[in-house]
């Protein structure tokens, strides 16, 4: 997991790989106001979306992770609370979707770490770990973010974008 902030992108984004660097960049030159739908950065393998939501309180909100997939998590407005725990036998799954549509679903998380993004704030969970989006201490928050979904491929350097 990676957490960090837009307006320390320019000082921080050495410190990351080709594939994050070029995910964010393109994310930072989008207009959102017009954004519509699925727009894709790299065909069919990575991609952003715009998710707008109302927070509820944790335990009203389930874990997910993905077996082929990286996420990145980019507040525009608002503030959204976040799960987050490393794999484990110790959660609860619920739902396993991965080899169909590559998700799994958890409503009890051992060990998890919560945290709130605040607008210009973003977050990258990585193949395997479980997070838990959507949160909020009350449940009476509003957000606006996008989702970038980056597959496996792209980190291997003969197939993705380090080649």
């Amino acid at each position: 997991m990676i957490l960090d902030s837009v307006k320390h992108w320019d000082a921080n984004r050495n410190q990351y790989g080709d594939v994050i660097r070029n995910a964010i960049d393109f994310t930072l030159g989008l207009n959102v106001d017009r954004m519509d739908g699925r727009i894709d950065i790299v065909d069919q393998k990575m991609f952003v979306f715009r998710a707008e939501g109302k927070t509820e309180v944790w335990g009203n909100r389930l874990g997910e992770c993905h077996a082929k997939h990286a996420d990145i998590h980019i507040i525009l407005e608002g503030a959204e609370g976040f799960g987050y725990a490393p794999a484990s036998e110790e959660h609860h799954q619920v739902e396993d979707m991965l080899v169909e549509k590559d998700y799994a679903l958890f409503d009890e998380i051992a060990n998890e770490q919560r945290f709130i993004l605040e607008s210009g704030m973003f977050t990258v969970f990585w193949p395997g770990e479980v997070h838990r989006s959507g949160c909020s201490h009350t449940g009476e928050g509003n957000y606006v973010k996008l989702v970038v979904k980056i597959h496996e491929s792209l980190f291997i350097p003969s197939e993705g974008m380090d080649a």
